[in-house]
């Protein structure tokens, strides 16, 4: 949806840019659950929310598009007080429900519930509560990033365990979540300037190559 609606204003098409701002009301309007954390998983034919597990993956990704969505609008002189509100309610549940440690499950039940006791995906929301709180200047958003930071240096980062990202599989290693952990680090660093989440941001980003650098591998036909 952020990005329909950013293309739709840098192309100058008016259509465009209304489907995007459409498709984040319908999940500001629409996704959230009574204790506060957002619907993920949603079938356009039939239309409905299935019967999927709240990812904080995907709560990651989502509440990112919606906030980016905010500030977008706000540079063009649109307020969209709802689309912040929604992040607001978000981000007020990732700090009232982190562990005693900082972090938070792979995914969640539509009751509120623990569904993937994991706690490997933590960075997966650090990065949207610093935007949250560069937003807000809530200082409760900051101590939270903060603090799960803190228990992903240790266990994410030190001990290589880049797990559980993709949705789809098993909480097992995976790009995605070097990814995100290195957008959670990154996002630190830049808030703090404090060189051990450089470090950690290295040690991602040296993952993450594992998975993605390419080599060449040259194929040539049998000579008869």
């Amino acid at each position: 949806g952020y990005q329909l609606l950013r293309y739709g204003y840098k192309e100058n098409k008016p259509e465009t840019a209304k489907k995007g701002e459409n498709i984040l009301d319908f999940w500001v309007h629409n996704s959230l659950t009574e204790w506060g954390a957002p619907k993920t998983w949603y079938d356009a034919y039939p239309p409905k929310f299935l019967d999927q597990p709240i990812w904080l993956r995907m709560i990651g990704d989502g509440m990112e598009g919606i906030l980016d969505g905010y500030h977008f609008l706000k540079k063009q002189g649109v307020e969209k007080k709802d689309w912040l509100d929604y992040c607001i309610t978000v981000g007020n549940w990732l700090v009232n429900s982190a562990t005693e440690e900082g972090c938070w499950h792979r995914a969640y039940h539509y009751d509120g519930s623990v569904a993937l006791e994991s706690k490997a995906n933590t960075t997966n929301v650090i990065r949207f509560l610093v935007q949250l709180y560069l937003t807000t200047k809530e200082e409760s958003y900051k101590a939270a990033a903060i603090k799960a930071g803190e228990w992903s240096f240790e266990h994410v980062y030190k001990n290589m365990e880049y797990l559980g990202g993709t949705c789809d599989n098993a909480d097992v290693l995976d790009k995605e979540s070097g990814i995100y952990a290195f957008f959670a680090f990154l996002s630190l660093y830049d808030l703090t300037g404090e060189d051990r989440w450089l470090e950690a941001t290295k040690g991602a980003a040296d993952y993450i190559e594992t998975w993605t650098y390419a080599w060449a591998f040259p194929v040539k036909p049998i000579e008869k």
